[in-house]
């Protein structure tokens, strides 16, 4: 074993592990508290807080399953914004990188039952008597591994297997799909479920395509604030 690699490794470690707060959260705040209180668009302005608050805090309780990971070899970057091909930026929850792939983790802080329709491919809520569509966290991801793929071969960084991930975090959630394969399903769960497909996937994916080093040079290019 490297040391000195371990002991890198320990260090990004505990430098990622820690989120922050969404700086968009914080720019609504200052500006509610600037606004009078009559101010029309204050309504909306409360609605944006308290679902990118409700966000923040899923994301959040998300760390707390993630150290009942049998593995040790995971890193893990929280809130990333990169740069894309195009010029715009593209935000990640969560990329966790180990030596048989890398994962994009998607969280979803939504109470009531989330309902997938594969004949429509669209995902409706269903909460307080209410039904709504949401936008479709898989597709979300896709294009989000997409991005994430043209960006390694935009830094020479050689491609390598991205898997996605939907974690709805919210205790109150209940899954439910009409499709007749798991194919979909497979992407989505809960996050008390999250260290267990880890810990899967894992063994599923057991062929080593990231080494140590390797490991340790993407998630240091991810973090990097000109990337973010």
């Amino acid at each position: 074993m490297d040391v000195e690699v371990e002991k890198k490794k320990e260090e990004i470690k505990l430098m990622l592990k820690e989120r922050s707060k969404p700086v968009r959260l914080a720019q609504l705040k200052a500006l509610e508290r600037r606004l009078p209180t009559e101010h029309r668009i204050i309504p909306k302005l409360k609605e944006d807080i308290i679902l990118r608050e409700a966000g923040y805090r899923g994301e959040q309780s998300l760390d707390y399953y993630l150290n009942f990971l049998e593995s040790q070899d995971f890193i893990f970057l929280h809130d990333l914004s990169l740069k894309g091909e195009n010029g715009f930026f593209f935000q990640m929850d969560t990329v966790a990188i180990c030596p048989q792939f890398i994962a994009i983790i998607e969280v979803k802080n939504l109470a009531g039952k989330i309902c997938f329709y594969e004949n429509t491919n669209q995902w409706i809520r269903k909460y307080n008597q209410k039904e709504e569509p949401i936008p479709s966290p898989i597709e979300q991801l896709k294009r989000q591994r997409m991005q994430l793929a043209d960006w390694f071969i935009n830094y020479a960084i050689p491609l390598k297997p991205i898997l996605e991930l939907a974690v709805f975090t919210n205790p109150s959630t209940y899954i439910e799909s009409t499709s007749s394969t798991n194919q979909t399903l497979s992407r989505v769960i809960l996050a008390e479920h999250l260290p267990t497909k880890l810990d899967a996937l894992k063994k599923h994916y057991h062929t080593e395509k990231i080494k140590k080093s390797e490991q340790l040079k993407i998630a240091t290019l991810l973090a990097k604030p000109i990337n973010r």
